[in-house]
């Protein structure tokens, strides 16, 4: 039987440990090395395939870029040249505008000067004894006296540079060449646009030295007044009517305001009556002015004068009318043939009534009837020029020059009656 040594075993079993502990040293210390040595090319693969991946990407977002300026280039172009567009178009706009402006200004101008012309030429067909018929006697009824009204006196006033006793001292000779008979008409003319002539005239008195025109006594001062001075106005202006424009009177009638103080009177009346009944041409040349109110409102009082005079021949001018197919009809019953509104109510710059017509209704209503419209108190280019393009074709006011006196030196009379 072998023998075993201890010490030969222990140290065999030692030298076994020492060697087992020195290779798992030297194998632990070797993996680290072979660890790194491994990961050193996936390292850089990793690197590599982030470099491509963000070149991509830059190279994305730039094409992108491009693309997104390429488009806001194009569209800036589109804008402009849209822009460009609008801007010549407005250009061409305002041209047109300016042209036809300025045409319709000159045709204006044009039918003024023309309209100032035959107005010139009237004193001077002006027969000296035209007024001689109006002579009364000395035993006048103080009844038949005009008094000056409150606007007659304002526009005296006005018309001297004077103190305050120069200026009353004016309106009491007024009113005394008012009370004889010894203040002169004045025409203004009423203009055609189609026609370029003046197509009628708006009778007006001329008071005081520098011209002062009257055409309705807004405020009578006393009874009688206003009688007076329209049964003046109507005699003086049948007396222009049938010598002084003749055979053109029909074409350029005389428009002569009348209210409920001349309807209301029966002499008066009666005496206009007469008047057209033994002057038949007259009805065509004189033209009474009614406010429209004494015609198609409530009170009838003047319904039975509006009658006679119609059965004499008259026709009639009204002026205020606000539309209405009822009033319409009865403005054709009573022979009116004329509708006198102003330019503020045709512009649409007066307050109108729910019930009122616009512009454009009246003018339309006035085409279907067959009655003249016109335009009252135009006092800018820029009025007339609007009451054009609305369809307004005949007109009159301050923009054409307003009222003209036709005769420099006054009739000498005893009174103004109101008969005639």
């Amino acid at each position: 039987m072998r023998k075993i040594d201890l010490a030969d075993e222990f140290g065999a079993t030692r030298q076994g440990a020492f060697d087992l502990m020195s290779s798992r040293s030297a194998l632990f210390s070797g993996t680290p090395c072979a660890l790194l040595a491994g990961a050193v090319p996936a390292h850089a693969a990793l690197q590599d395939g982030l470099l491509v991946t963000g070149i991509g990407v830059s190279l994305a977002l730039a094409i992108a870029g491009f693309v997104a300026g390429f488009l806001a280039l194009g569209l800036q172009r589109r804008a402009a040249s849209e822009q460009r567009r609008l801007i010549a178009m407005v250009e061409r706009s305002l041209a047109d505008q300016a042209l036809r402006s300025e045409t319709d200004l000159r045709a204006l101008v044009d039918m003024a000067a023309a309209a100032r012309q035959e107005l010139e030429t009237l004193p001077g067909r002006l027969d000296a004894e035209d007024t001689a018929d109006e002579a009364v006697p000395e035993d006048e009824p103080a009844a038949n006296v005009i008094r000056l009204t409150d606007e007659v006196k304002k526009a005296a006033r006005q018309s001297e540079s004077a103190g305050s006793d120069a200026a009353a001292q004016a309106a009491d000779e007024t009113e005394t060449a008012l009370c004889e008979g010894r203040f002169d008409l004045a025409l203004e003319p009423v203009l055609s646009i189609s026609d370029s002539r003046a197509v009628g005239f708006s009778v007006h008195a001329a008071v005081g030295a520098q011209d002062a025109f009257i055409s309705r006594m807004t405020h009578e001062p006393r009874p009688g007044c206003r009688l007076a001075f329209e049964a003046s106005m109507m005699r003086q202006a049948a007396a222009v009517a049938r010598r002084q424009l003749g055979d053109s009177a029909a074409d350029m009638p005389l428009y002569v305001p009348v209210s409920a103080s001349l309807l209301q009177n029966e002499d008066a009346v009666g005496n206009v009556a007469t008047l057209y009944r033994n002057e038949p041409d007259l009805a065509l040349s004189l033209i009474p002015v009614v406010p429209v109110h004494l015609m198609i409102g409530a009170n009838r009082k003047c319904g039975p004068a509006l009658e006679r005079l119609r059965g004499a021949g008259a026709q009639f001018a009204v002026e205020g009318w606000l539309g209405g197919e009822e009033s319409l009809a009865k403005l054709s019953a009573f022979g009116v043939h004329c509708v006198r509104l102003s330019a503020n109510r045709l512009l649409g710059r007066d307050k109108l009534r729910p019930r009122d017509l616009d512009a454009e209704s009246i003018i339309s209503a006035c085409a279907e009837k067959e009655f003249q419209l016109v335009a009252m108190d135009v006092t800018t280019d820029e009025e007339a020029v609007s009451l054009i393009d609305i369809g307004i074709d005949r007109m009159s006011g301050k923009r054409f020059n307003g009222p003209k006196r036709l005769k420099a030196t006054p009739p000498h009379g005893k009174g103004v009656i109101a008969g005639g």
